[in-house]
């Protein structure tokens, strides 16, 4: 949002974050900008991946976890 005040110098209600969308482990950031001509334009501006890493209470539930399978007489 700084460097599109700073560049464009929009006035108020010229510009606005259209949404903020998390898709799995990525965070995307889009925007709607008003130009001098009145015409809205959507732009893509970034998209970051979230780091995740497991609690310790979640790696403790994996560890416990155990797979047995059936045994048969075949």
């Amino acid at each position: 949002m700084f460097w599109v005040h700073k560049v464009l110098k929009p006035k108020k209600n010229q510009f606005g974050i259209v949404g903020v969308q998390v898709a799995g482990n990525m965070l995307h950031l889009n925007v709607l900008i008003r130009d001098k001509a009145n015409v809205h334009r959507y732009f893509y501006l970034q998209s970051a991946e979230i780091p995740m890493r497991l609690s310790d209470v979640e790696r403790q539930k994996e560890d416990s976890i155990t797979v047995s399978t059936p045994m048969r007489d075949d």
